[in-house]
């Protein structure tokens, strides 16, 4: 592994960690109404613990990341003499832009054509862009979304659009 593909892991770490705080202060509250579930009181379950059991998941495993690549970045950058000179690949940067494209095609179609329409379209299409012809990633990819769906549904009570 070299020094780049290190500080590279660790700007992407960077990103998730920005983007789960993001959802953890501003995204659930905001999108979430609070409601208990099964009735009862205000405390214990309530219809944001799931996304914010989930978003505390990811801050952990980015902060993981995160760490882990500042340590092999240390590590690399004492063993290594010299400095490696990569150009820059812009084929590779432009599909990244492209699965960016594809993440903001999934919130509007999310919004317009709901959760079911819009997961079955927007992951192939990122798979697709990274060039993966693999059948099993596809129907990874729609048992876990058909999985999410029922577990809003039917275990947390939520109504995905």
């Amino acid at each position: 592994m070299t020094q780049k593909k290190c500080v590279q892991e660790a700007a992407c770490a960077s990103a998730f960690l920005a983007f789960c705080l993001f959802m953890a202060f501003y995204g659930i509250p905001r999108e979430i109404t609070l409601n208990t579930l099964w009735g009862g009181s205000s405390t214990g379950v309530t219809s944001r613990t799931f996304p914010y059991f989930a978003i505390a998941i990811m801050m952990i495993a980015s902060l993981v990341q995160l760490f882990c690549s500042i340590f092999r970045y240390i590590e690399l950058r004492k063993i290594q003499e010299k400095e490696i000179k990569d150009k820059i690949e812009w084929a590779k940067e432009f599909r990244s832009l492209l699965v960016f494209a594809c993440c903001v095609l999934y919130m509007i179609l999310f919004e317009t054509v709901g959760y079911l329409i819009a997961t079955l379209i927007a992951p192939a299409l990122v798979l697709l862009v990274l060039r993966d012809l693999n059948w099993k990633h596809y129907l990874s990819v729609y048992i876990v979304g058909g999985l999410m769906y029922l577990i809003f549904q039917y275990l947390l009570k939520i109504n995905l659009p």
